[in-house]
């Protein structure tokens, strides 16, 4: 298989998972965050790959509803870093969170 075969089967993979999320009623916003799960992802590929059977069981809502739960969870959690001073000879501060 070509590397242009690879190309075109990924991407193919990713579109079939964006147009079961489209197909599946979700309030707007609900759409964007799933949309943007897939897309956005390091890897859209194996983002598809894990939406598109619990799109295809009907777990649209449900999915939508937990991947908003991580994201409002990450936005309130407090993230606190200390500077750790370095001793002279290594090049500079690093931060501890």
């Amino acid at each position: 298989m070509s590397l242009h075969s690879v190309i075109e089967a990924n991407r193919a993979e990713v579109d079939e998972t964006l147009i079961l999320i489209r197909r599946a009623g979700l309030p707007f916003l609900s759409r964007l965050l799933l949309e943007a799960f897939v897309t956005e992802a390091l890897n859209p590929v194996l983002a598809a790959r894990y939406a598109k059977p619990r799109l295809q069981l009907g777990e649209a809502s449900a999915m939508a509803a937990d991947w908003s739960y991580i994201v409002e969870s990450s936005e309130s959690a407090s993230f606190s870093c200390t500077v750790i001073e370095l001793p002279n000879h290594q090049s500079s501060a690093r931060e501890r969170c």
